[in-house]
């Protein structure tokens, strides 16, 4: 796998979690741990980061990390495909689930407080077993049914931490607002004429008239425990 080189790899077994194993290595291991489960099924990836801010606005740093899946699988996508996310944390493909993102904070840490490290993790489908009926899932999908160009891990997983440095590098030199603006792109479209922003604590704020307070769709606890992850398979939900 070619990576850049702020980030050391880490593999976990084909039935460990990337995600638990990095949250396991982040307060020795620290920024730029990267794991990936050896599966070959899944697009499986955790990676570690410091924030400088405290808790509350740190949280932001999820938006990066899924403007960079988003990226980092559109890349590799058939044109007609479009990508989008559904708030906050699912990755979809042509209107059906593919898998997404959660953030991981250490246990205790106060809003107020600046973390020692975040853990952001993702997983994507790259195929289900031949026994799977796809007509009894019609929202869930896979990379095999999508028709993308590769169908193993690395290519999708090199792709996102290019584009994660380039989300990351925007943030510590221009601000949140760009980094927003990539997120909000491929956020799932509302029917509704209205405005959307992403408030200093990763918040969804909707506006229907200009300069209004807006409706406010919070951030938690859908980043933290996302609806697309399947509790019991340890995997995206069908």
């Amino acid at each position: 796998m070619s990576l850049p080189p702020v980030y050391r790899l880490f593999i976990a077994g084909i039935e460990d979690s990337a995600r638990v194993m990095a949250i396991g290595l982040a307060p020795n291991r620290g920024a730029g741990t990267l794991v990936v489960r050896a599966h070959p099924a899944l697009v499986d990836l955790a990676v570690v980061l410091e924030p400088d801010d405290v808790l509350r606005t740190a949280r932001r740093a999820f938006f990066a990390c899924m403007a960079a899946l988003g990226d980092a699988f559109a890349s590799h996508a058939p044109p007609e495909k479009p990508l989008i996310f559904g708030w906050p944390a699912t990755l979809l493909c042509d209107g059906a689930r593919i898998g997404g993102g959660r953030m991981d904070t250490p246990a205790g840490t106060d809003d107020n407080e600046r973390p020692d490290w975040l853990v952001f993790s993702a997983q994507i489908t790259i195929r289900h077993e031949d026994t799977f009926d796809a007509g009894l899932y019609p929202h869930s999908t896979t990379l095999e049914n999508e028709g993308f160009e590769s169908l193993t891990a690395n290519p999708y997983i090199e792709s996102f931490t290019r584009h994660l440095m380039t989300h990351i590098d925007l943030m510590q030199h221009k601000g949140f607002r760009p980094v927003a603006e990539a997120y909000l792109m491929r956020l799932q479209r509302d029917p509704r004429k209205c405005e959307r922003q992403i408030d200093p604590y990763g918040n969804l704020v909707t506006r229907f008239q200009p300069n209004t307070r807006g409706q406010t769709t919070p951030l938690l606890p859908e980043a933290v425990t996302p609806e697309w992850f399947d509790n019991e398979t340890g995997m995206p939900r069908l």
